[in-house]
């Protein structure tokens, strides 16, 4: 397998993993732009890699569940497209790059800080990077890295701007890509360039760095990690036994779900068995049939 193959492949996989992967071609795309190949500068055409992996995962994924991505419950009733909002989108993420990946950084996460302060900070955290690029060693890294950051944070909450803010910003999973982007930006940074090992003084400036931020994050990271909830455990198992049953005996998860009484999940409020995913190539039932299906699926 030939670097090609690998790069298109991991662009691909990347948003299996989570949504915010798929621009990881483009940016990789944006990175390799002018710099040739593997083998030369006659590689012109290396950057077009990386997006055609990308293209390939949203056309796979596309045709096998693009109705059910464009009509996911949430909206509404609108489609994923209609519920974009780009402009809220836009004004979030320079929120959530004060609120995550600046204020959530030394320690203090899940803050929604008022517009007062969000503005300001904004503009130093620009400056601040700004002085960064300009005396980076890679300034297309450190481009690209704060590129991914704000773009994760854009497309999340243009995608979600029905939703408060207030709700989203407590969700540690949405900075997961942008706190990469950010340490991209920062690895970028930091150094003579590639292949230049640091000095004596960037490795101790490094090194205290680590430290404080373990000090730092340490703490949260014990009290906030939440505790075992009895019986969950359980009822998650239950819910792959009767999946399990779904595909024996092919029912739908829709006619499962209608049928089986009404069972939450300890420490959530959903019904267990909206997250049942039934039979592949399901039977039509009767209503005698499917009234008959608690007997039928649970152990």
């Amino acid at each position: 397998v030939g670097w090609p193959s690998l790069s298109a492949g991991g662009c691909a996989l990347a948003p299996g993993w989570f949504a915010g992967g798929v621009l990881v071609g483009p940016l990789a795309a944006a990175y390799l732009i002018g710099r040739g190949g593997p083998t030369g500068r006659g590689r012109w055409w290396a950057w077009l890699v990386p997006p055609l992996g990308t293209a390939a995962f949203l056309a796979v994924n596309l045709y096998m569940a693009g109705d059910r991505i464009l009509h996911t419950g949430h909206y509404g009733g609108r489609t994923a497209v209609q519920a974009f909002a780009p402009l809220t989108g836009g004004w979030n993420a320079v929120r959530a790059m004060v609120d995550c990946s600046a204020v959530g950084a030394v320690g203090a996460p899940a803050v929604a800080t008022p517009v007062w302060v969000t503005v300001p900070a904004a503009v130093g955290l620009a400056a601040g990077l700004g002085w960064w690029w300009r005396r980076a060693a890679d300034r297309r890294l450190v481009a690209v890295g704060v590129g991914f950051a704000f773009a994760s944070y854009w497309l999340i909450h243009a995608a979600r701007a029905g939703w408060e803010y207030d709700r989203l910003v407590t969700w540690s999973r949405y900075a997961l890509f942008p706190q990469f982007g950010l340490a991209v930006a920062v690895g970028g940074g930091w150094g003579g360039g590639a292949g230049t090992p640091f000095t004596r003084r960037q490795a101790w400036a490094v090194a205290v760095l680590v430290a404080v931020l373990t000090v730092l994050h340490t703490p949260r990271g014990v009290v906030g990690s939440p505790p075992d909830i009895p019986g969950q455990a359980d009822a998650l198992r239950q819910i792959d036994a009767v999946d399990e049953q779904c595909r024996a005996h092919r029912v739908s998860a829709a006619d499962a779900a209608a049928a089986l009484p009404a069972e939450g999940i300890p420490g959530s409020s959903y019904n267990r068995w909206r997250y049942l995913r039934g039979s592949a190539d399901p039977q039509e039932r009767t209503a005698a049939e499917r009234a008959d299906l608690p007997r039928l699926l649970l152990p």
